[in-house]
């Protein structure tokens, strides 16, 4: 290759470079994913006995859920032993969409109450005992995911 040739290469790679450089990959930064928006709870609580009936609850708001307490009381009957199955929704998105899996949920009781509250694994269980005078409280469902907590209160009633 004579000189002139090598140097017309050099000057070509030098003037093509910014251009190449300018020509990379300008596809925006993707963000960081939020934790969902719950805009609904429903639980379905399945009772376990003959003549015992079930129960199910939900809660809707699409401003989101986190922090409020629903209207409507739960409620159970004594001595009864419910399996609880919980959905949470993102109804702010088309289709809705199924964001239970993606939370870590736990339930505190408070009031007078009389409930028993197991998890196994992801399942629940709640165990009514005897209904008394005092057999209200609050039925508080906190929802996990990574550093996100959201919470949603129920009124709990249990009667005979």
């Amino acid at each position: 290759m004579n000189k002139y040739l090598k140097l017309a290469y050099i000057i070509l790679f030098i003037v093509l470079l910014p251009v190449i450089k300018a020509c990379k990959d300008n596809t925006p930064d993707q963000p960081t994913q939020q934790g969902n928006k719950i805009t609904a709870v429903h639980l379905d609580l399945l009772a376990e006995g003959k003549g015992k009936q079930d129960v199910t609850i939900q809660f809707r708001d699409m401003d989101g859920v986190n922090g409020k307490q629903s209207a409507s009381p739960l409620r159970l009957q004594e001595n009864t032993t419910y399996t609880v199955k919980i959905m949470l929704l993102d109804e702010s998105k088309t289709p809705a969409a199924d964001v239970s899996v993606a939370y870590n949920n736990s339930f505190q009781v408070t009031g007078g109450a009389n409930l028993t509250i197991t998890k196994t694994d992801r399942q629940f269980q709640f165990k009514t005992g005897a209904a008394t005078t005092n057999t209200d409280g609050l039925l508080r469902l906190e929802m996990k995911q990574n550093t996100d907590v959201q919470n949603v209160t129920f009124p709990l009633l249990i009667s005979q």
